[in-house]
This record gives C-alpha cells, structure tokens and sequence, in this order.
C-alpha cells in the first residue's frame, strides 16, 4: 500500500500554487495563477457559425502575452462548456480589450448572447525555465519519490515544444548535484493531463538527500511557450496500511436541520440519510458559527469562531493567516492525500480554501456569485478522484449547491412527489417546494456517493462526515434566504458522522455542538490531536452510543457588517449563545440593543420569547473580547494557547454567577 511517509517542503512556500492541466488543478510549483474574467459571447454568425469574445483586461495584464479559455455554464445542471484555449501574444503599448473569434459548440449558439467566464493566464519563458530546490530530507528503506507534473496546450502544438523534467540530488552537506533521473515530453505524447512517474532512489535510503528539479523546453526559442508545470514531489513508501480511515468530508450548503427526516405527503424527504444516520452518530442541534457559506466553512476547517479567522466573505483581503492551522495541512502532516471538489462561489481560493489540498478542482460557473447546484458533477468527479487514490490513505472534501438558490424548475421534478398547489402559491410556499425538491435529489445523490465509495473502498476503511455551512429561511421571522439573523431556521444544520466500528450506530446526540468542533474530532478519529490554538473540541467520545453524551458549553454564532466599533472592530447585527436548551439573540439595531431569550424545548420555533430570563451582555461582550484578542495574538505571530478553557471557564463562571446555569 502506497502512504506518504514524508512530504518535500519547498524552501519558499510563496511560490506553491494550484496549477491546471487537462482540467485538473494540482499543487505545483512553476506555473503562473489564473484570473477569471467575465465577458460576453456575441451572436452567432449564421454564414460561418463564429461567435466574438470580449472582454476588459485589468491593466496589470495587458502588456503581457496571455492564454484565454473560455467556458460557459448552462442553465441545466451540470451543463459546462469549455473552449479551446487561445494565445493572445503581447502587444506593443499594451491593449485594453481582448476581441477574440470562437466557433461554439452549435447548442450554445443557439442561446445568442450569453454570459462567459474566461481564464486568463499570463505566460513567459523564464517561467519554464526555472530551477527549484527542496530543504533535505532523510530518506527511509523502500522509498520511492513519485513525481506528477504536466502541462497544458495553451496554443503552440506539443510536437514543437517538447519538454524536459531533470530530477537531481546532492546528499548531506554537498553542493554537488547528480542527475537521478530524466522525465521527457516528446512530440506525439497527450498535450492534456498529468502523468504521474516513481523515480528510484533507492541508492538515497537512510541518507539526507536535497533534491533538485528543473524544466527544460527544447523548441523553437522564437515561439511563445506554455507554462510547465511541476507538482510538489511526494516520498512514498510501501507499507501496510494502517487502521486509519480514509475521510470524506460532504457540505451541503444551505441545507436546513429541521428538514433531515422531514415528511411531504407522507414521504420522507431524506430516505438515504435516515438511513445513514441509523448506521452512524447524529447530532440534532449541530449550529453553524455563521449563517454565511465563507465565514462558516473557515470556522469548520480552522475550529475558530469567525471573528477570530477573520474571513467573513470571498475577499481576498480577508485571507486567512498563514499561522493558523487548518484541517487540510494536519491530515497532509499526518500522511494523508488531500483533495476537494467544489462548486466555486464562496469557497474561493483567494482566502486560503486550497490550502495543502494535493488536487483542488472548481465546478466554475459564471463568476463568483454563481451558486447553481451541480451535484451530479461534483460527486462524480469526487468518485473518479477515488477510484485512483482508493489504495492511498486520503481526505476528500466535497461541497455542492443543489439545495442553494437558485434552484431548477419543479418540471424538472415532475415524477417526483413534489407539485405546486393549484392555481400556484406564494413566493414563500413556490420557495419551499423548490426546496424540498432540491433536499430529495441531494439526498438521492448522496446514496449514490456512500454506495459508490464503499465499492471502492471497504466501509471499516472509510469515515464520511455529512454536514451544512448553514439553513435557509421561508418567510419565518420575516426572513427570506439567509445571512441576516440567526434562528434556528437558518443556524441549525445536520450533522452526521458514519464509520462501522468507530462511531456508534443509531446515536443521537441532542446536547448543541457547533461546527468548530468538527475539525477535531475528525483529527482525533484519525489518530491525530489538533494543535492548542483552537475553539472547538472533539466529539469523538460522545459518539459511543452511551446515553447522556457530552457536556452542555456555550456554542456561540454570530452575523457581521463591516463599521468599526471599539470592542469588537465591527458592527455585530447579532450574536447568538446557545447553552443546553437555553438561547439568547443579541440584536444590534443602530437604535438599541434588543436581547430575546427561549426555552428551545418548548418553543423549537422560536415565537415567544421569554421575560425576565436574565440579560447575557456581558457575557457576549466577554466573548467578543476574548475573539478579538485571539485575532490579534494570531495577527501578530503569537501562538493563541488555551483559547478554549479560558474563555468557557469564564463564561461558564458568569453565566452562574448571574443564574442562567444551574
């Protein structure tokens, strides 16, 4: 069985990027990053069927030669579109618009004008030619080092530009460099793809080994020149598989809590996860830390409350600090393979999403507001990843839009249960229906993904962890949508771990837990502790089927704007402490503060508020100091020890002191 034994850092982190090839986004080194353009597709010629691209270049790229790829997303789901790449060369005192003839595939000329997302990567020689060194490395008994890079073809034909990899090594202190081994890209090999290639270093074994690699292009020096591209190698060695599982992590966003097991017309919505929360752990009050996609995935994959990662949206001003341990980089550290599948939108690399994954691909859509569902694709994909890496120990997340808005027609669902009433409904009722019939395909899909996978792989092998970033409201609370308040309509969200003989079969766990909790108990789950510099803790002992399991604590969620305030650097329109079946919303209106309190048991919908049950000021202003001064301790590259205890303890201490525990 092939793991990684040890992975070789690169001496400058700032110059690892994600780089595409034949559709794949990789870890790589020596490849340029793309931006993403919007532009138009014009109508169709009827005479020679060209349609004309344009679009306004940033003026940072405009005095540079450019490959531009074109693609384009249906209105059906899963209906992507992409051109062949095109080479724009240099101008001399640059250019502001790119004006470009395509020939589109006949049934997206018929859409006329339509919207397009056009990749556009700046390219150069010196690019290819670059040398890289690895820090040294020791080198154990039956190692291998296996190498995946590729290349695109971005407008200059293979055959005329093949291509050399040298793989070098120097042992110990030397600086004298041997050849190891020669990788070749000749005319007539497949311009698209990665290979992926074992070089024998046998020789090195117990030795530190510095290895050295660099692209050679052996074409026309007068003809411009694809990026090469070089994947992070990886040292691997063939050992017996350990009791680890491989991970899979599963977001579906948008997904409400109170919709797992809901019923429509006598049928369940979601018969394939009311059958995997029978054969796994499911917790019923699971909140999420933001009713937003970005803020709320960083705070699972960090374990930190939002105000202390800092990355409330897609902005890449926001992107996350490279001091704060993300769940990606610990499973890489402890030998995992990492990859994910995404359908773009809030999950932007731009602020630190990729981070550490070994393959990163974007379902792209428009832009970066295009949240279209395209599950079908991205499980797919997700499934094709593991067939080549079922034998690897790995970590695969997966996240999907299908119950997002905008969401498909109900003629879509037409031999589904779901119908409009006669005559139609109101926005709130047409709303809730499409939803509904968005949460029984998701779920469909679902028992396609786990069946998929555990033919792949032997379910004792695998945990899979199924969750959403946030709900979706339907005109309760005069809310539609999400992101604004924090009800349970749009913070309480499914839960579900699954892994025979891990995690306890038929579990339900009712005490509230948040999403800053997952990461850890993932970690834990795989042998692995996570670092002290976080807010949530492991679940992983409340998931042995004992009745009672886990300690009530505060479980914190908040929304955000982006005015300045003195103790908390921004507006908070609300902040929500969840404790036991215990809850207060702290409103913010610019008017006054407003705090409602509720007995959740009793009033699960949240439509009478309590009187005269205390006032948790200060107990959030407490928590918004201690956020913001874990933020800074991580801003300026201190290590933020003990976050957790200190700030329960202390909320725990004035909640009972003021009597709202017992």
């Amino acid at each position: 069985m092939t793991t990684v034994a040890a992975r070789l850092s690169p001496v400058s982190p700032a110059v690892v990027k994600l780089c595409g090839a034949g559709g794949e986004l990789r870890r790589a080194l020596g490849c340029h990053g793309q931006r993403f353009l919007n532009g138009w597709l014009g109508p169709v010629s009827k005479e020679d069927g060209l349609a004309t691209i344009q679009i306004t270049l940033p003026r940072r790229l405009r005095s540079q030669p450019l490959v531009v790829t074109p693609s384009w997303a249906g209105d059906r789901p899963g209906e992507r579109i992409s051109g062949e790449p095109f080479l724009v060369p240099a101008a001399r005192g640059g250019r502001e618009k790119i004006v470009h003839q395509w020939r589109p595939p006949p049934k997206l000329a018929a859409r006329g004008r339509v919207g397009m997302t056009l990749g556009v990567e700046p390219i150069s020689r010196a690019n290819a030619m670059r040398s890289h060194r690895f820090e040294a490395v020791r080198i154990p008994e039956g190692a291998s080092l296996e190498v995946a890079w590729g290349r695109a073809d971005v407008g200059v034909p293979i055959s005329e530009v093949p291509a050399k990899l040298i793989v070098e090594a120097t042992i110990g202190e030397s600086d004298e460099f041997e050849e190891v081994a020669t990788l070749d890209f000749w005319p007539g090999q497949p311009a698209e793809g990665w290979r992926t290639e074992a070089v024998d270093i046998a020789k090195f074994a117990g030795r530190e080994v510095e290895f050295r690699f660099r692209v050679r292009l052996l074409g026309d020096s007068e003809k411009p020149s694809p990026p090469q591209l070089l994947a992070i190698p990886r040292l691997t060695v063939r050992e017996p598989r350990d009791d680890r599982p491989s991970i899979v992590l599963v977001s579906l966003d948008t997904f409400r809590g109170d919709y797992l097991g809901r019923e429509y017309e006598g049928r369940s919505l979601t018969p394939v996860l009311d059958k995997f929360s029978m054969q796994g752990t499911r917790f019923d009050n699971a909140i999420a830390p933001n009713p937003t996609t970005t803020a709320s995935h960083m705070s699972l994959f960090t374990a930190l409350y939002p105000p202390t990662h800092g990355v409330w949206g897609p902005n890449p001003m926001m992107r996350l600090h490279p001091e704060v341990p993300i769940l990606t980089t610990l499973l890489a550290q402890a030998g995992y393979t990492t990859a994910a599948v995404t359908e773009n939108g809030m999950l932007s690399r731009a602020v630190g999403f990729d981070r550490d994954f070994d393959f990163y691909r974007e379902e792209r859509g428009l832009g970066m507001w295009d949240t279209a569902g395209t599950i079908e694709q991205t499980f797919g994909d997700g499934m094709e990843w593991v067939s080549r890496h079922r034998d690897e120990l790995f970590y695969l997340f997966l996240h999907t839009y299908q119950v997002h808005a905008p969401r498909s027609p109900l003629t879509r669902y037409e031999s589904t249960f779901v119908k409009l009433p006669p005559g139609g409904g109101s926005r709130q009722e047409t709303q809730a229906l499409l939803y509904a019939a968005e949460v029984f395909h998701t779920d469909a899909w679902l028992g396609k993904l786990v069946e998929g996978l555990s033919e792949m792989v032997p379910e004792r092998d695998l945990l899979i962890v199924i969750f959403s970033d946030h709900g979706e409201a339907f005109g309760e609370h005069d809310e539609m949508g999400h992101g604004t308040s924090l009800f349970d309509t749009t913070i309480r969200v499914p839960l579900i771990f699954w892994s025979p003989g891990r995690v306890a079969p038929g579990h339900r766990v009712a005490t509230p837990v948040s999403l800053v909790d997952v990461g850890p108990t993932i970690l834990e789950l795989a042998g692995g502790e996570w670092p002290t510099d976080h807010q949530g803790r492991s679940l992983a002992d409340w998931m042995t089927g004992e009745p009672g399991s886990g300690e009530a604590v505060p479980v914190w969620a908040v929304t955000h704007a982006a005015e300045e305030l003195p103790y908390v650097g921004r507006i908070v329109h609300e902040t929500a402490l969840r404790l036991g079946e215990k809850k207060w919303v702290r409103k913010k209106p610019p008017e006054r503060d407003t705090i409602l309190s509720f007995e959740m048991a009793k009033d699960p919908a949240e439509v009478s508020p309590l009187s005269g049950s205390g006032d948790p000021e200060d107990q959030i202003r407490l928590w918004w100091v201690e956020q913001v001064d874990a933020a800074e301790r991580i801003d300026s590259g201190r290590e933020a020890v003990g976050m957790t205890d200190s700030v329960d303890a202390d909320l725990d201490q004035k909640l009972r002191a003021l009597g709202y525990v017992d």
